[in-house]
């Protein structure tokens, strides 16, 4: 690994992005809730999980995106934030911030196994009664950098959205994850969008039965290991929105 890509692997932060929703009734805007992750891409992109952004605000509450620096948050409100068009959970909006370390969406196709990816997001995000005004929380972001590498290729059973072309990965899918770009190591290529895991079973323990009466004597052990899974690249480069002005996503970042 270069220096230059040493860099560039420790300040993700500068382009992916915890999601707040903020009550913009105030001054500075009080930060009400964690929702989860997204990412900045060039023409002032911002892409995310559907399921961040779901909940339609009232009021003066928007969904925002936050770069925090010594404890100090500077927000940037999301607009036109729209759905993919085929109903699956992956969102775009506009963002006023132009990208800075120079993440872009893989030109080739689904990533083969074995194929090396890092990721970073916000999980674990704490937070504390605001102590100097009534409104609001004080967040604490604990960034995590994640190495892995693709398992597999299926598609996952993912509620409410249906059947999603996904990676599986081995690492843990931890919750604030959600909406953090998969990128090939070495590289700024996205290759797809964590949005949830996928449980798999192992029996430790086989159970036991009376032969005569088939009732039960000892329970089955069963531990559940999940993985982390990430929507396909191809799932990713034809999202759309009002974001994109309606252009497959790559399409509209090529021109």
């Amino acid at each position: 690994m270069t220096v230059e890509d040493r860099v560039f692997n420790n300040v993700p932060e500068r382009d992916i992005l915890p999601i707040f929703v903020a009550d913009y009734a105030y001054e500075p805007p009080a930060l009400l809730s964690h929702e989860g992750t997204g990412f900045v891409l060039g023409k002032n992109v911002f892409v995310t999980c559907w399921h961040c952004l779901r909940t339609e605000l009232q009021d003066q509450l928007r969904y925002t995106a936050a770069k925090e620096h010594n404890g100090q948050y500077t927000l940037y409100p999301l607009v036109d934030i729209q759905q993919d068009p085929r109903a699956m959970d992956l969102a775009t909006a506009r963002v006023s911030l132009e990208s800075e370390i120079g993440l872009s969406i893989a030109e080739g196709s689904v990533a083969s196994y074995g194929t090396d990816i890092w990721s970073f997001g916000y999980p674990l995000t704490t937070f504390q009664a605001h102590p100097e005004r009534q409104t609001g929380k004080r967040f604490t972001l604990n960034g995590r950098y994640m190495q892995s590498y693709v398992m597999r290729t299926f598609y996952n059973d993912a509620p409410p959205f249906g059947q999603t072309a996904s990676y599986e990965l081995n690492m843990p899918a931890l919750a604030g994850m959600s909406g953090a770009p998969i990128v090939q190591v070495n590289s700024r290529e996205v290759i797809g969008v964590l949005y949830g895991r996928n449980d798999a079973e192992t029996i430790e323990e086989f159970g036991s039965r009376d032969p005569d009466t088939g009732e039960r004597l000892t329970p089955e052990v069963v531990r559940v290991t999940s993985f982390a899974a990430a929507h396909f690249i191809d799932t990713l480069k034809s999202l759309r929105g009002k974001a994109t002005q309606g252009l497959p996503l790559f399409d509209f970042l090529s021109g």
